[in-house]
């Protein structure tokens, strides 16, 4: 095994073979041979001595921390193209081809699917499509363009999987309502947003530009006896919710709602209205009581929950500010006339 990884790590998938194996140990290849009977068999082993086992995944570990860490084994030493040469010799011929079904993709895949469904990221019967949508965006990645497997392809995959494949079902009890600003605030509102706005609405640059533009603006002024930044936060202590209240730069009693979303997985759990009921109280003990928000046509699920909080449509304009084809609209709600 110390010649295995010696060839590994100083020539690659392709110095590891047999021969080269019982060269590097001083034995003979038969030798070699009753250790792993095959090349494939070789190189599956010294694939498993780099690369993070799967069997042993900690589920209180999200599944962005266990991405980034094989992305990072990737980047860091032989697996990732140890994994590529095994791919590609398993389409050798028909034995090879079942050999790495059986002993290497299955094994990996259900151990993933397991883990999936104990850090609750999917419903068991959802398990193993939820684990081959994360093994084929990974291998393909890796074997067209291995840059791309970074942090933000890791968020990109959990997207998917939160967006696509329903989450096993959770409660309020699983999130937590936070107030205030922590590190990361401003990339995990970005990414929401364009993670719900880009997959499910089509939105891309001119949408993402406007965000993060006008977040940073809001964030280089905020003022925590006037503003609010609220975010709902999952038992990892992922944010998975942004509101914010800007009052800032507005007349005494107006406040203005932005940048108000919700992770998949956290929707349909009443958290939307818990975090927006949060909101409007303070802006009540502030007299901030004329509140008004901008959104735009079509977010049905949105524009309910605007109007059972009390506001009221009151403009449609023609400009489409965001670039995307979309019809913005303004609701306006006077918390003096509301109880």
């Amino acid at each position: 095994m110390s010649a295995a990884l010696h060839l590994a790590e100083t020539g690659g998938p392709q110095a590891l073979t047999v021969e080269a194996v019982a060269r590097q140990a001083g034995v003979g290849k038969q030798t070699i041979y009753r250790w792993w009977p095959s090349r494939l068999d070789l190189l599956i082993e010294v694939y498993d001595a780099y690369a993070p086992p799967l069997q042993d995944l900690d589920s209180k570990r999200p599944l962005k921390a266990v991405l980034q860490t094989l992305f990072q084994t990737y980047r860091d030493g032989p697996a990732g193209e140890l994994l590529a040469a095994l791919i590609a010799l398993s389409r050798s011929d028909t034995d090879a081809h079942d050999k790495f079904k059986t002993q290497f993709v299955g094994p990996r895949q259900d151990a993933l699917a397991n883990y999936l469904v104990k850090t609750g990221e999917t419903r068991r019967e959802a398990a193993p499509a939820t684990a081959g949508l994360v093994v084929a965006m990974i291998w393909h990645a890796l074997l067209s363009n291995p840059e791309r497997l970074n942090a933000a392809y890791a968020e990109r995959i959990c997207a998917l999987v939160q967006t696509h494949i329903p989450p096993l079902a959770s409660s309020p009890q699983d999130y937590t309502i936070q107030e205030g600003y922590r590190r990361g605030l401003a990339g995990a509102l970005i990414a929401l947003h364009m993670n719900y706005y880009g997959a499910v609405w089509d939105f891309g640059r001119n949408f993402e530009t406007l965000v993060t533009r006008d977040f940073g603006l809001l964030l280089d002024k905020y003022d925590p006896q006037c503003d609010q930044l609220i975010r709902a936060e999952n038992r990892h202590g992922d944010i998975v919710g942004t509101l914010v209240v800007e009052a800032s730069g507005h007349p005494q009693d107006v406040a203005r709602i932005r940048f108000f979303v919700l992770a998949s997985c956290a929707q349909g759990q009443g958290l939307g209205q818990a975090m927006l009921a949060q909101a409007l109280e303070t802006c009540r003990q502030r007299g901030q009581n004329k509140l008004f928000l901008t959104t735009f046509k079509g977010l049905d699920a949105a524009r309910t929950l605007y109007e059972r909080a009390g506001f009221t449509l009151t403009q449609e304009f023609d400009d489409d500010d965001w670039g995307e084809g979309s019809q913005e609209v303004r609701y306006d709600l006077d918390l003096e006339h509301h109880t």
